[in-house]
């Protein structure tokens, strides 16, 4: 068993933050979880694997959020889409200025373990760092009549694209953009050597899982946010 130090999570959130690396070995062995004091333990762990999500549950951690994985295997795509841009300055600007309360189901909403503005101070900097490119690859843009609808961030691999952030602009939700957008961002990638897309959504974000699955996105994955405090 051991703790990983977040450096880039404890000096953003300030305080001390480890991710919990469990073994199957540890589970057998009787291992306990190495104390930290004045830390937060984190852990995301498949929830095929039971016996580990009950070990955690045992050494008193909440169970904070659940992540939902998926994926899509492209194929060859025709017909009209919405057209998706390279974010300019400007653009990041507007999407900053809508963005706050935007991921309210994120597991950094949890004011147990995060201050009160954290998750909107972290996605702040996710768009601003997906635009130089110093996090996600790069950020993508719909626009109409020069205003901003949606966005998306995305990290590209040799064969597949991972989806980072994807956000409708609350002033055009309603009007099945979030589909555009993940078709036309498809209909990029199926154009080029990306064969798969994979993105993570929150369980809780029900508009989202439906956004996906509508679109012909499985589910791949489902990892339980974990937290405690020591």
């Amino acid at each position: 068993m051991e703790l990983l130090y977040k450096s880039w999570d404890s000096n953003f959130f300030g305080k001390e933050i480890y991710d919990v690396l469990i073994d199957n070995d540890d589970l057998t062995h009787g291992l306990t979880i190495p104390t930290k004091r004045e830390a937060m333990l984190q852990a995301n762990v498949s929830i095929s694997e039971y016996l580990k999500t009950t070990f955690l549950l045992r050494e008193g951690f909440d169970w904070v959020s659940t992540t939902i994985c998926f994926r899509k295997t492209l194929t060859p795509i025709t017909g009209k889409r919405v057209m998706l841009l390279k974010a300019s300055k400007d653009d990041i600007n507007e999407v900053r200025r809508f963005l706050p309360g935007m991921y309210k189901h994120s597991r950094f909403f949890c004011d147990k373990y995060y201050p009160a503005d954290a998750a909107d101070r972290l996605y702040d900097e996710w768009v601003v760092k997906s635009y130089d490119g110093s996090y996600d690859d790069g950020i993508l843009v719909y626009k109409e009549n020069d205003r901003v609808g949606g966005f998306v961030t995305y990290r590209k691999n040799l064969t597949f694209l991972r989806i980072g952030l994807f956000g409708v602009n609350p002033e055009f939700q309603g009007k099945g953009l979030g589909s555009k957008i993940i078709d036309s961002l498809e209909g990029m990638c199926a154009s080029s050597a990306i064969k798969e897309i994979q993105v993570d959504t929150q369980q809780l974000n029900n508009s989202a899982v439906k956004i996906y699955v509508r679109n012909g996105y499985d589910i791949c994955d489902i990892r339980p946010w974990m937290y405690k405090r020591v």
